[in-house]
């Protein structure tokens, strides 16, 4: 029985490994929930499971598609933990990530206070989502560090432009840290 389990783990390995050249998350997903159901060993699929993740997170935060694309993928992402009966963190260290995401994220704050067309809880809520994702691996930390080091020199930009682009930016930061239950940053409140 063992050795059968041994061959069946070899090949749900090399499928595991074609998943994550191939940027399918699916059958990632897939392959690791067959693997832990015929209890394999999954520690060698995790190598290519990390490889993937880090992939995809980095190609969504990088990509020009809307932010909910990214939450979509950190949604999959955390699927494929679970399939592992793994935390993300044992296989993959997305803190690298974490700026560009922060980035991404940021850019549509900037969108939305250009053109004004998206509601203020939207964006907020948006940006809370992938927070929120994050803050499963012990990030939200250090997406709540980067959001304000990227966002602060935007703001103090905005103090000789458009009062109205500033007071939305204001309102945003507010916003997003009275969701959260945080301390709004103090350069914030600095007259």
């Amino acid at each position: 029985c063992g050795k059968i389990r041994s061959e069946i783990a070899k090949v749900l390995q090399q499928r595991l490994e074609i998943a994550a050249e191939y940027l399918d998350l699916e059958v990632a997903q897939s392959t690791l929930r067959a693997a832990v159901s015929l209890q394999c060993d999954v520690v060698p699929m995790l190598k290519p499971a990390g490889a993937l993740v880090l992939s995809l997170v980095g190609s969504s935060a990088r990509c020009q598609q809307p932010v909910s694309s990214l939450v979509e993928v950190l949604d999959g992402v955390d699927g494929l933990a679970k399939a592992a009966n793994r935390p993300l963190e044992s296989f993959c260290d997305l803190t690298p990530l974490v700026r560009p995401v922060v980035q991404k994220v940021f850019r549509e704050v900037q969108l939305a206070n250009q053109a004004s067309d998206e509601t203020l809880p939207n964006l907020v809520k948006k940006v809370v989502g992938v927070r929120s994702t994050l803050k499963r691996w012990s990030l939200a930390e250090d997406f709540d560090s980067c959001l304000w080091d990227i966002f602060e020199p935007w703001y103090q930009e905005l103090k000789t432009g458009s009062l109205e682009k500033r007071t939305a930016a204001a309102e945003f930061a507010i916003a997003y840290t009275e969701q959260l239950k945080i301390s709004v940053p103090k350069w914030l409140l600095d007259k």
